[in-house]
């Protein structure tokens, strides 16, 4: 049984790309059919003050990390990080969604989290 939905969103140059909007709006879809929360994984730097920016499509809690260090992205740091904030949060085995161009880091996080990922869909159907 799931317990929320999560996605993990694009920060560069400032800014949440396009595509982390875009997998928020659908997030919110997939979590409002599973009647769950909707929680998304922001990294980067500076994205502390942009985080708020994810409200406006759905998503109810943003665990941010601002540093320096994730100014570049690199899966070998975004991972680990993400999967500190999966397991110390209240949403493990969380259905997960991710922008489709950076699977690497998505892809390790579903797998040391034990949770599904969908990764570069354009839509979701659920069966009943």
């Amino acid at each position: 049984m799931a317990q929320g939905v999560c996605v993990i969103t694009e920060f560069r140059g400032g800014a949440f790309r396009r595509v982390s909007f875009e997998v928020a709006s659908e997030g919110r879809r997939l979590a409002a059919a599973l009647g769950e929360p909707l929680t998304a994984i922001a990294l980067g730097d500076g994205v502390a003050a942009a985080a708020a920016d994810l409200g406006h499509y759905g998503v109810e809690k943003v665990y941010a990390v601002d540093q320096a260090l994730l100014k570049d992205y690199l899966a070998e740091t975004y991972a680990p990080v993400a999967a500190e904030i999966r397991s110390t949060s209240s949403g493990g085995g969380a259905s997960e969604l991710s922008p489709g161009e950076r699977p690497t880091s998505a892809a390790t996080l579903a797998t040391k989290r034990s949770s599904r990922l969908v990764n570069s869909a354009t839509r979701l159907l659920l069966a009943a």
